[in-house]
């Protein structure tokens, strides 16, 4: 998707130059606010931007301008104005470069383009390990499905995850949940309840206790009632 993207818009900066996006409709020129800054181009479109999102009715609006060909002109128009067809299109969850596939008349700049397209949301994951440990462990369950028309799709953090070769390096940050933890005397029971990847942080829980009885602890019962939407 990156090299494609390469590849189809106009006055991409160099790969290598640190990059800020700013507004030029305002005097003086002002930084995008949430659009990340002093990225290079390769690690904007492989990390932050959202390439799997299909474009709004805005972007599409937009790539009307750009398309030279008539009946591509035409069909945007049509998509950008009609909820329904927008609709009906959308079902195919066509992302940036499927879009840009369709329409192959579209050229537009990649500053024009990359200003108007969403970030990628952060996924939130449970540590599916002791903290003690200096690893992080986690339970994920690989999104995989079909639209409505049959075209294959996959998560896009879950995917990467599971593609990623060992030692990769994948951006990422922790987060505490101060209401959610184990008693602070092991000899409480403890009554665990989840359903599919919800095991991850119970997981993390019963690791714990288990070390708190390695080192002598008394621990009490640890029970888990685990259970799936079909199973």
């Amino acid at each position: 998707q990156v090299s494609f993207l390469k590849r189809r818009l106009t006055k991409n900066p160099p790969s290598d130059v640190p990059l800020t996006l700013q507004d030029c409709t305002r005097y003086p020129w002002v930084d995008l606010e949430d659009f990340p800054k002093f990225v290079n181009f390769d690690n904007l479109l492989r990390f932050f931007i959202d390439l799997r999102q299909t474009p709004s009715q805005e972007v599409l609006n937009v790539l009307v301008r750009f398309a030279t060909d008539n009946l591509e002109k035409e069909t945007l128009k049509h998509l950008s104005s009609d909820n329904e067809a927008f609709e009906m299109w959308k079902a195919n969850e066509k992302g940036i470069c499927e879009t840009l596939e369709e329409f192959k008349s579209v050229t537009i700049s990649s500053a024009n383009l990359l200003s108007r397209m969403k970030l990628i949301k952060p996924r939130l994951y449970s540590i599916a390990s002791s903290p003690s440990k200096g690893n992080v462990d986690l339970v994920i369950g690989v999104v995989e499905y079909k639209t409505k028309s049959g075209v294959e799709k996959k998560g896009l953090a879950t995917s990467n995850l599971v593609r990623a070769e060992v030692d990769a390096k994948i951006p990422g940050f922790l987060r505490s949940e101060t209401s959610f933890h184990l008693p602070k005397d092991p000899s409480k029971p403890v009554i665990m309840i989840c359903a599919g990847s919800g095991i991850a942080p119970f997981r993390g829980f019963w690791k714990k206790r288990y070390e708190q009885h390695l080192n002598g602890d008394m621990v009490s019962e640890t029970l888990l009632y685990f259970g799936c939407r079909n199973k």
